[in-house]
């Protein structure tokens, strides 16, 4: 699908491709509404990353029926390298030595009224965002796991939500 190159101080020498993961594997009939795609990253300062997202808009998933769209995305890095994160912080030695996301956003409007989203947010450490996917990290939330349904009837809405902030387990023991 792309092929990007590029070098730099903090990664190095950079090639990353991404394909088509229906066309690698020869998947001739795809789910209808579906893009899935493979992502291969080598960074010569920080090693090689592999990643997949999945993204769908579809008119029912699972057996619910109503429009359905959304997205998770994988992505994951032996990293060798550290971490340069402006000023001040320029040697930071990262706090894993695999570092990895997990991102997924669900929308649906289901024909009953209800409509219904779900996030999920997990990352190895606190500065892998930051890092690795920098225009998320300044201009996003921070990532979140969640699910809310809400039903709008005329100028009235009933809504209900959870939301926690999923932090991997060598954070939690360390207080952070």
């Amino acid at each position: 699908d792309r092929v990007r190159a590029g070098s730099d101080d903090v990664f190095g020498t950079q090639v990353q491709v991404d394909f088509d993961a229906y066309q690698l594997f020869g998947v001739r009939n795809p789910p209808a509404g579906t893009d899935l795609h493979l992502s291969t990253d080598y960074f010569s300062e920080r090693g090689l990353g592999l990643g997949a997202d999945l993204e769908y808009d579809r008119h029912e998933i699972f057996g619910f029926v109503g429009p359905a769209t959304g997205i998770i995305d994988l992505w994951g890095i032996k990293d060798d390298g550290v971490d340069n994160l402006g000023l001040g912080r320029r040697d930071i030695v990262p706090e894993e030595d695999f570092r990895y996301r997990l991102f997924g956003e669900h929308r649906q409007r289901l024909e009953n009224g209800w409509e219904v989203t779900a996030e999920s947010g997990w990352t190895s450490d606190r500065t892998f965002l930051e890092q690795y996917y920098e225009r998320e990290w300044d201009e996003l939330r921070s990532p979140r796991t969640g699910v809310g349904i809400k039903r709008l009837n005329n100028n009235r809405a009933l809504s209900l939500e959870a939301s926690a902030q999923v932090l991997a387990s060598h954070l939690i023991t360390r207080g952070g």
